[in-house]
């Protein structure tokens, strides 16, 4: 099996390429936003497209990568900024994502805020990769569609393997001052216990993980890195996965009795 390697920070935001004129000025508004603007003058930001991490033959299996992303549905990837305990989203839903006519689904609201205060949480978990354990939204206002939306998360707290996350929706006003809130949440990640993690001397990672059940397929974008688990048969498969970003763990993978036997 080949391996693959996603795209750097950087790399995300030039991979967008807007297929007519009215995505392009979505994409344009995004970009050139003031909060954009801002947030990409400071150095302790970082600025990603994380969705387009995902390789293109298993975007497609992605719900927010892939099922919602397009015309109608998220028209543009959204711009995402990170420092180290905040994350600021921007991003703009279409018409063809409502629940009642008009207004965009509540549902969809909560996917986008499970996925943004994940990220946010990731960079104080230990591995850097956590499950939702509790997700709490309150809706406040209704949200029209079609419109410009702005998330915004904060780590409130992190206690070994848990990472507590607060997040908000509004809509993105054309200037920096506070739009209307939509919908709040708070949220609780926890770092699985079987997730262990050794560091290069480069700064990639090998991830090994022991699950118990049955056998997965499973492709996951984690923090700026691609994280490949291959499928074993049977029950109690023991899993191999790896997180790489550069050659040199590549290669170290690939010499390794452990990398040649999962390499067939």
């Amino acid at each position: 099996m080949a391996l693959m390697s996603s795209p750097s920070d950087s790399e995300t935001l030039r991979l967008f390429r807007a297929p007519d004129e009215t995505t392009a000025e979505i994409d344009d508004h995004i970009k050139n936003h003031p909060i954009s603007l801002n947030l990409r003058g400071k150095p302790e930001w970082t600025e990603s497209r994380p969705h387009l991490k995902y390789p293109e033959p298993s975007r497609k299996h992605s719900l927010t990568a892939g099922t919602l992303m397009g015309p109608g549905r998220f028209d543009v990837p959204p711009i995402v900024f990170c420092d180290e305990q905040k994350l600021v989203s921007l991003a703009h839903v279409g018409g063809d994502m409502c629940g009642h006519v008009g207004m965009i689904h509540g549902g969809l609201l909560s996917i986008m805020l499970d996925e943004g205060l994940a990220r946010c949480a990731f960079n104080s978990l230990p591995s850097k990769i956590g499950f939702t354990a509790n997700l709490n939204v309150n809706f406040r206002n209704p949200s029209p569609a079609n419109s410009y939306l702005l998330l915004t998360a904060e780590t409130v707290k992190a206690e070994g393997r848990k990472c507590w996350v607060k997040g908000r929706i509004e809509l993105l006003e054309d200037d920096e001052k506070p739009g209307k809130l939509l919908v709040e949440a708070e949220a609780l990640y926890v770092e699985p216990k079987y997730a262990k993690v050794s560091s290069s001397k480069v700064g990639a990672s090998l991830l090994l993980i022991t699950l118990n059940s049955r056998s997965l397929d499973l492709c996951i974008d984690q923090h700026g890195s691609f994280l490949e688990i291959h499928r074993s048969q049977g029950l109690g498969a023991t899993l191999s996965s790896r997180i790489y970003s550069d050659t040199h763990t590549r290669d170290k993978w690939e010499k390794s009795s452990f990398g040649a036997k999962h390499e067939q």
